[in-house]
């Protein structure tokens, strides 16, 4: 008799083998015949040297491809060469590496950065983008990083470029691209813990992945590349899992050297235990928390994200060197829930007679669209001693959210706390539904000038003028309710070239952000005005020894205004009050740096220290109290050594240390203590073969990674998890 989990093993086999021969055969398609070539293999060679941590160059601080060094912001890139060496197969796996970030629950698209959530208004994600385009295509899971080439996080508010984003700033997934060359590879890994928890082998998880691009005729014009990746993820508490599916199919027609279209397509399928309640936490204290692996869920729990997207991307360069640019992304995401959810906890002494009471909870169809189309053109005008190089462009997008919720309630049997609850028949579906439907029109225009003075002297400014439309209906009880809001977003810097290792900079930049359509004040009204926020920064880049040395140091204030907080009131109709809460500021400096120390030793380190609070406030008991999720101290260190000679040549080391500083929590009364992780790496190439055997959180510390999803209880860190990953090129 098969398992379920050998099924899993031997049909992921199957479409791996599938997909790496369809890839060869579509690959030779332009090849020449073995009557008109001679094909020579190339010589093996094991490689020491390492690829730099650092890019001189990108596009996602000012949508025009520039140098880092002349850029009057805060850039942070992870690229390809420190995503393998940190074996990140998953975005939240370099999370602890990113200056000033931090989770605030489960998902890894809710995260605070600069003291402020990626979350708001009950949008869709803009905080998060692909190729600088919005429209994630998953809800809850974490996006992987087989198709990602780098991920780049511009620091605090962005909204002259990427419209609507809160003011923390914004993570880029810059996707991989179909290559002219042919190049194949197969990467497998698995890994299990070994940890405090969860015993060596008792949880296993397996991941793997194929990647193939080239060119399909001989003059290649047409490129492609197919990506396939699957997970089967177990956990260290039970009942958990995680079984997904993504496949990255792209296309290139080259034109000439001048034109260039490309479409890339995202399918992908995530099923995993729907655990939202996370550990409870009676008294608000830690010293009473359960076992790590505790699970409250019922065991056939389970949630689904279903997910696509078209991104269409077209450049020409026209005979002046101006460059047009269209990027248009539609992407859809339908996802379901079934659980037994978080109703109340109720604490008492002695602490093992605690009970929690859950709450049955369904939805399904559940739909989150974006359609996003952003057009732009820029080029150098003017004379070498006084350039401009002029940006214009507008965009278009719709976001939808449609949310149906077939049963939210009964409760069922309150269980101890301390015991491993027992599987129950959930309860028939049909009460608390609900069905409502919330749309943003958004329509913009911006445009940037960013001038060089002579050699030295580089001031920038920037406009952009947003106009969206909100609507949201009650399909159930037939309301609706629509609000329209414009904003003006001006930006302005200007940096100074010392030298061409030394550039210092200050910068003013905005951000414009709507307000929940589907909340009420005192008097029933809804439609808040939206929150604005400004951002001061002033900082200096250095960079040396051709480019093997760089760092930046920044230093920033961040103000926002207009916060829409719940009051824990309900007005005369029985809806929850909210209401403008102030404002709320983040004050911080950063500094990272990455130094290629020898061509086989690399070094990456940076510390942020931030101070965010409700700086006014209409309670006066909330005023100089801080923000919750935000850490005042972040810092991460990472280093790789390889063997260049000798009996060891071929092998490597690496080590990493990350610190999160305690920060307060959404439950009153509970912080989150400081944590220290160490990840160590061993690396090994033998031939064309690459091996590696990572071991995050080394020293097996037991630490809250954060909230739970729905915010009352929380999520335990992985114990120590040891990971063996093999790649093969064909």
């Amino acid at each position: 008799m098969i398992s379920p989990k050998e099924k899993m093993l031997l049909r992921s086999f199957a479409v791996f083998s599938a997909a790496t021969f369809a890839g060869l055969v579509f690959a030779q398609m332009g090849a020449r015949s073995p009557e008109e070539e001679v094909v020579e293999m190339d010589a093996i060679h094991v490689s020491t040297t390492l690829g730099n941590y650092a890019e001189t160059t990108a596009a996602t601080g000012s949508k025009i491809s520039m140098e880092v060094m002349n850029m009057p912001s805060t850039l942070q890139m992870l690229n390809a060469s420190f995503l393998e060496d940190r074996n990140a197969e998953s975005l939240e796996d370099v999370y602890n590496y990113v200056l000033g970030l931090a989770r605030m629950s489960g998902g890894a698209t809710d995260f605070t950065l600069r003291g402020f959530s990626s979350q708001g208004a009950g949008l869709n994600l803009h905080n998060m983008q692909t190729d600088g385009l919005p429209g994630l295509t998953t809800r809850f899971g974490s996006p992987n990083t087989a198709n990602i080439e780098r991920v780049e996080v511009l620091k605090g508010p962005s909204s002259l470029l990427y419209g609507l984003v809160t003011p923390g700033g914004i993570i880029n997934l810059v996707t991989k691209r179909p290559q002219e060359a042919f190049h194949g590879k197969v990467s497998a890994s698995i890994a299990t813990y070994a940890g405090f928890i969860s015993s060596f082998g008792d949880e296993t998880s397996y991941k793997g992945t194929v990647d193939v691009t080239g060119p399909i005729d001989r003059n290649k014009h047409w490129l492609y590349r197919m990506i396939f990746r699957v997970d089967d993820l177990g956990s260290f508490r039970r009942n958990n899992y995680e079984k997904n599916q993504y496949y990255y199919p792209s296309l290139t027609y080259v034109w000439d050297k001048n034109t260039r279209l490309n479409l890339q397509v995202e399918v992908l399928r995530q099923k995993r235990l729907a655990d939202y309640i996370g550990i409870p936490v009676p008294f608000n204290n830690l010293a009473y928390l359960p076992s790590y692996d505790s699970s409250y869920s019922n065991p056939d729990d389970n949630e689904r994200d279903l997910g696509e997207a078209l991104t269409v991307t077209f450049d020409h360069r026209f005979a002046n060197d101006w460059m047009l640019r269209i990027g248009g992304r539609s992407s859809n995401n339908r996802n379901s829930r079934r659980q037994l959810d978080f109703a109340s906890l109720k604490s008492v002494l002695p602490v093992q007679n605690s009970t929690l009471t859950r709450r049955y909870r369904r939805f399904e169809g559940n739909n989150n669209r974006v359609n996003f189309l952003d057009i732009n053109a820029y080029g150098d005008v003017g004379p070498q001693g006084f350039k401009n190089t002029l940006l214009v462009g507008m965009s278009y997008g719709i976001d939808l959210v449609g949310l149906t919720r077939l049963a939210h309630g009964p409760n069922v049997a309150a269980i101890p706390l301390y015991q491993i609850p027992a599987a129950v028949p959930y309860p028939a579906d049909g009460t608390g539904q609900s069905k409502t439907r919330t749309e943003y029109g958004m329509y913009s225009v911006y445009a940037s000038d960013h001038i060089k003075i002579g050699e030295k002297l580089m001031p920038s400014f920037g406009f952009r003028y947003d106009y969206q439309d909100g609507k949201t209906a009650n399909l159930l009880s037939a309301t609706n309710l629509s609000k329209t809001t414009s904003a003006a977003v001006p930006n302005a810097g200007v940096l100074y070239r010392f030298t061409s290792e030394l550039s210092s900079y200050v910068s003013y930049s905005s951000s414009f952000f709507p307000n929940s359509l589907t909340s009420y004040d005192a008097d029933n009204n809804q439609g808040f005005d939206p929150q604005t926020a400004t951002q001061w920064e002033i900082g200096t880049k250095v960079t040396g020894l051709n480019g093997k040395l760089n760092a930046t140091l920044s230093a920033y204030a961040i103000r926002m205004k207009n916060v829409l907080e719940a009051t824990g009131n309900y007005n005369a109709q029985g809806n929850p009050i909210s209401r403008l809460d102030g404002e709320q500021e983040s004050r911080g400096i950063e500094l990272e740096t990455t130094w290629l120390v020898l061509p086989n030793w690399q070094v990456k380190a940076g510390i942020s220290y931030l101070d965010a609070k409700v700086s006014q406030s209409n309670n006066p008991t909330l005023v100089d109290t801080r923000l919750t999720s935000v850490p005042r101290t972040t810092a991460d260190f990472w280093t790789r050594y390889n063997v260049a000679e000798g009996a060891l040549k071929g092998f490597g080391i690496g080590l990493g240390v990350t610190y999160q500083g305690p920060y307060p929590t959404e439950i009153t009364g509970l912080s989150l203590p400081g944590r220290t992780l160490v990840d160590v790496a061993l690396y090994y190439q033998w031939r064309r073969y690459k091996m590696a055997l990572n071991v995050a959180n080394a020293l097996d510390a037991k630490y809250i990674a954060n909230l739970s999803q729905d915010l009352k209880g929380v999520w335990p860190g992985n114990p120590r998890t040891i990971t063996l990953s093999i790649e093969a090129p064909f």
